[in-house]
Formats: C-alpha cells, sequence, structure tokens
C-alpha cells in the first residue's frame, strides 16, 4: 500500500472537460497557469454523439492564465484536457 500513498503536493493532476473551439482561439480552462504542464488532451468528437477521442496534446499549449489553444478546429467537439498543476 504504501506504494499508492503520495502526499498533496504532488497530487496537481488536473482533469477538465471543455467545449472545443475554433483553430487558435481561446479555449478557458479554470485554474490553468502558464506554469503548468498539459498532460494529454483528448479531442473527442463530436460533441452531441462522442464517437472517436484522438490524442490532440502536440496541437496544444497553455496560452496564457487561464486559457489554451489548439492548432485543431474543435469548435463542434469535447476536449478532456489532462494538466498538471505544477504550484501543488
Amino acid at each position: 500500500m504504501s506504494g499508492l500513498s503520495k502526499s498533496k503536493s504532488s497530487m496537481g493532476v488536473q482533469i477538465t472537460l471543455v467545449a472545443g473551439a475554433s483553430a487558435s482561439t481561446n479555449i478557458a480552462i479554470s485554474g490553468i497557469a502558464t506554469e503548468d504542464s498539459l498532460i494529454f488532451v483528448g479531442h473527442l468528437s463530436t460533441a452531441a454523439s462522442i464517437a472517436t477521442l484522438v490524442d490532440d496534446t502536440a496541437n496544444c499549449s497553455i496560452t496564457s492564465a487561464g486559457n489554451i489553444q489548439s492548432s485543431t478546429d474543435t469548435s463542434s467537439d469535447q476536449l478532456m484536457v489532462v494538466w498538471n498543476d505544477n504550484s501543488l
């Protein structure tokens, strides 16, 4: 059991589901900071009836406090953003 315990300071992983947006448009992620790290961004197509999950991480970046952007058009879709809050 000792291998499963973590201190609070090492548990900064966050998961956020958000609506997609046009390419290179800010997508609000509450609490994310430019010092944080994107671990995985899953592009879920389409929001109304999810049929596909594609790894979009390489196309995404944290552009400012509270925002990410994807160079991919995700406007009719959802994103599952897994990120590390490096302040914790």
